[in-house]
C-alpha cells in the first residue's frame, strides 16, 4: 500500500470517527408552547444521545400530563372525581382522583400556617369577583365575607386510604393557587422516569428545572418587572431541581369602574390585598413555590418570615413593595437589569 492510499484511509477514518462522535454527543433541543390551565405553558427538553422523535413524543406526553392535572383539578368543568364534582357532592364522602388527594393533602395545612390567609375554600368568593367584573360593580366586604362560609379547610376530611374526600356543606374549593405547581412536579417525575436529564418548564411564570444546560451549571431565568410587561426586573440562576414562582396583580386582576383589584383574595376577608407589587420565591418543589408565593403575597413580611421558618423546604424570597423598595433574603441572588429603578432596602 502506497503512502497516498494510506493517508486517504487515515483521513477517512478520522472523518468517520468524528461523525460518530458528533452523532453520539449532539445536543438536541425541542420546545413547544400550549395554552393549558388558563395560562401559557412552555416545555423545553434537552437531549443527548437520544432520538429527536423520541424527545418530541416525550414532550407531547408531558403536555398531556398538564392537561390531565387541569381536568382533575378544575372547579369549573365537571369530570368524574374532579374538584368540580367534589363541590357538587359537598357534605358527603366522594371518591376523587389521586391527584386531587395529593393537592388537598399539601395545601390544607397552609390555612393554619398562614392564619387563614391561604384558603382553598374560595370558589364562591372568586365567582363573586368574576361576576362583579362582568357587571362592573364592586362587591361589598360583607358579601365577600359571607361567601366564604363558616367552615375552613381544616374541616375538610381527606381519606387517603379510600381516595375519598368530604367537604363541609357550606364550602366549595378552588385550587387555582395549587394546581400549576403540582402539575410541574408531576411532569418532572415523568421526565426523570423517561430518562430525560435536562428540562425547563414554564407555566405562566411558575418555573421548574431538571438538570442544567450542557454549557453551564444553571438556567438563567428572567423576573418580570411588575410595572411593565416589556421589561424585566433582572435574572436569577436556577440550579437543578429548583422552582420559582411570582405572585402579583400586574397581569391578572379584576377591573371594576376603572380600578384594578388583585385576583389574589384574602382567605379571611374574601377581599383583595395590595401589600406588595409582587412576591417571588425560589424553593425545590413546584407546588410549594406556587402556594408559598401566594401565601407571602397575603401576609406581612414579618409573618411571611415566620411561615418560612416553619417549613422543611429551602426558601429564598424577593418582595417588591408598593414604594418600589426591594426586600429579599440573603440567598436570593439576582442580577438587576440596567434600567432597574427599584431600590434595595
Amino acid at each position: 500500500m502506497n503512502v497516498k492510499k494510506l493517508t486517504l484511509i487515515i483521513i477517512s477514518s478520522i472523518i468517520f470517527l468524528s461523525l460518530i462522535y458528533f452523532y453520539m454527543n449532539r445536543n438536541i433541543v425541542v420546545a413547544q408552547t400550549q395554552f393549558i390551565m388558563n395560562t401559557t405553558i412552555e416545555i423545553k427538553l434537552f437531549g443527548k444521545n437520544i432520538d429527536k422523535q423520541k424527545l418530541v413524543k416525550t414532550m407531547n406526553r408531558a403536555f398531556d400530563i398538564m392537561k390531565e392535572v387541569e381536568d382533575k383539578s378544575t372547579s369549573y368543568v365537571e369530570y368524574e372525581g374532579n374538584a368540580a364534582s367534589l363541590n357538587k357532592h359537598r357534605g358527603e364522602y366522594y371518591m376523587v382522583n389521586q391527584d386531587l388527594i395529593e393537592q388537598l393533602s399539601t395545601s390544607i395545612p397552609f390555612y393554619k400556617l398562614t392564619s387563614g390567609e391561604f384558603n382553598i375554600g374560595l370558589y364562591r368568593t372568586v365567582n363573586i369577583w368574576k361576576n362583579a367584573t362582568d357587571k362592573n360593580y364592586l362587591p361589598s366586604r360583607e358579601e365577600a365575607l359571607n361567601s366564604i362560609g363558616n367552615s375552613t379547610p381544616d374541616d375538610i376530611i381527606v381519606d387517603k386510604f379510600n381516595n375519598r374526600v368530604k367537604l363541609p356543606e357550606d364550602m366549595e374549593i378552588d385550587l387555582g393557587g395549587v394546581s400549576k405547581g403540582y402539575a410541574l412536579d408531576k411532569v418532572i417525575v415523568f421526565l426523570k422516569n423517561s430518562n430525560i436529564d435536562i428540562a425547563l418548564i414554564n407555566a405562566g411564570g411558575n418555573i421548574i428545572t431538571l438538570g442544567t444546560p450542557v454549557d453551564r451549571d444553571y438556567f438563567n431565568i428572567a423576573i418580570q418587572d411588575p410595572q411593565s410587561i416589556n421589561k424585566i426586573l433582572g435574572t436569577v440562576k436556577l440550579n437543578n431541581g429548583q422552582a420559582i414562582a411570582t405572585s402579583g396583580s400586574y397581569s391578572r386582576y379584576y377591573e371594576i369602574n376603572g380600578e384594578k383589584y388583585s385576583h389574589i383574595l384574602s382567605g379571611n376577608s374574601g377581599y383583595p390585598k395590595h401589600l406588595y407589587k409582587s412576591v417571588t420565591v425560589i424553593t425545590n418543589k413546584g407546588i410549594i413555590s406556587d402556594i408559598l408565593s401566594t401565601s407571602l403575597f397575603l401576609l406581612s413580611i414579618e409573618n411571611g418570615r415566620k411561615l418560612i421558618e416553619k417549613l422543611d423546604y429551602p426558601v429564598e424570597f424577593l418582595y417588591i413593595l408598593n414604594d418600589d423598595t426591594i426586600i429579599k433574603s440573603e440567598g436570593f441572588k439576582i442580577e438587576y437589569s440596567q434600567d432597574n429603578l427599584y431600590k434595595d432596602e
